[in-house]
Parts: structure tokens; sequence; C-alpha cells
């Protein structure tokens, strides 16, 4: 399992384009975030190859939910994907859950 400490650069130019005048983190980048965090823990590059399970619960706006808590739980599967449950909150609140299957790449 991984629990996580993360810092938002509310700065970043993700948010000029989404949205101007009303920054909210992307959901592409919330998926982002756990499949990184896995690719750290395994040092191994996955590629998402399917995402059955995805809710956005609650938008992410960095210059409010700027420090973010993820929690990740993994495990390999019988074919050798990984098996991968994601979680981003702020405070208690769960803003973005995800189940999906990844593969080692490369």
């Amino acid at each position: 399992m991984i629990d996580a400490t993360l810092d938002l650069n509310k700065d970043h130019k993700i948010f000029e384009g989404h949205f101007p005048g009303l920054p909210i983190l992307p959901g592409v980048c919330m998926m982002q975030i756990v499949k990184e965090l896995v690719e750290l823990k395994l040092e191994k590059k996955l590629q998402v190859s399917s995402a059955a399970n995805l809710k956005f619960l609650l938008v992410i706006n960095p210059q409010e939910q700027g420090h973010l808590k993820a929690e990740v739980k993994f495990k390999q599967s019988t074919q050798g994907d990984f098996d991968v449950e994601g979680k981003l909150y702020f405070e208690a609140i769960p803003f973005f859950k995800m189940k999906a299957t990844a593969k080692v790449i490369g």
C-alpha cells in the first residue's frame, strides 16, 4: 500500500486552460498521479490497460485543496498485470476513486 502527501502547484500552466478563472485538476491528471505512485514504488513503467471504475466525486481546486493525500493499493495478478485501487482525498473527504488494471511496459 502507498500513502502519500501531494502538494499541487497552483501556478502550473495546466490550470491556465482548465479552466481560466476557476482552476481544477483534470481527471486525467488524477489518474496519472495514481499510476505514477505505483510506478515509483515498483520502479517500473506502467500503462493503464483498463479502468472499469472511475469516480470523480468532487472537483479539486489547487487553490483550495492544494495538499492532497493519496492512498493506493495494488497487487499483481496471475497474468502479471497489476490491479490498482487509488483514492485522492483532502482532509477526510474523498475527491477521486479509481480501480484499474495496468501492465508493465518497456
